[in-house]
């Protein structure tokens, strides 16, 4: 090895440990923890969304106990009541939640 590569080499620390493994294993929306969370820190929770300015606080913390806080603002609007005029079929009929869909048109968000 030559003199110059030696100081090159220098000017390069070195840094060696053990990685440390972290996890998302809080999620908190609005104080409440959610109804689920996975072991990738993905989660779901159920939230209700008015007409209006809808407010948020999601706080988050990993197992080295950081946390952090974003607020997520969600505007909703008034849908027309389109199950008013629908009666029951059977007495066998229970709801039951398939899909979300979301009309472009009417801004509406339909649970079927």
């Amino acid at each position: 090895m030559s003199s110059s590569q030696v100081g090159a080499l220098a000017d390069r620390p070195v840094v060696s440990g053990v990685p440390i493994l972290n996890s998302i294993v809080l999620v908190a929306i609005n104080g409440r923890h959610v109804d689920a969370l996975d072991g990738a820190g993905n989660f779901f929770s159920i939230v209700e969304i008015r007409p209006g300015q809808n407010v948020f606080e999601v706080t988050t913390a990993d197992s080295l106990n950081q946390t952090t806080t974003n607020i997520i603002t969600i505007y909703g609007s008034s849908c027309p009541d389109t199950f008013s005029n629908l009666g029951v079929l059977s007495a066998s009929t229970v709801a039951e939640y398939g899909r979300t869909s979301f009309n472009e048109q009417t801004k509406c968000c339909m649970l079927t």
